[in-house]
């Protein structure tokens, strides 16, 4: 049977944690996205095998080199970001349980 508190100490921890889990899951959603960018950079790194197994211009090589590095930038600011955010989760969380 669940019991519900109307007492303002548990409701105030209640609040607390919703607004801490919320923040969690929006961590586990970004690091969903941020896996994605790492198997399409690792799609990349095959596609160049590839590239470099061919006769093409250097040009072409070096565009897709540079896009790669644009794509690689990219995903480490969003893996970044993430960690980031469960960070503030994760300390957010530990708040809540030390008062």
């Amino acid at each position: 049977m669940i019991h519900r508190s109307d007492h303002p100490l548990v409701m105030d921890v209640i609040v607390r944690i919703r607004s801490h889990v919320a923040v969690y899951f929006e961590a586990i959603d970004m690091s969903i996205k941020t896996s994605d960018d790492g198997v399409g950079l690792a799609q990349d790194a095959l596609s160049l095998c590839g590239f470099l197994a061919q006769d093409r211009p250097l040009e072409h090589l070096l565009s897709f080199i540079d896009d790669m590095i644009g794509i690689a930038d990219r995903a480490h600011q969003r893996a970044q970001n993430t960690m980031d955010k469960f960070r503030v989760a994760r300390r957010g969380l530990f708040q809540v349980s030390t008062r």
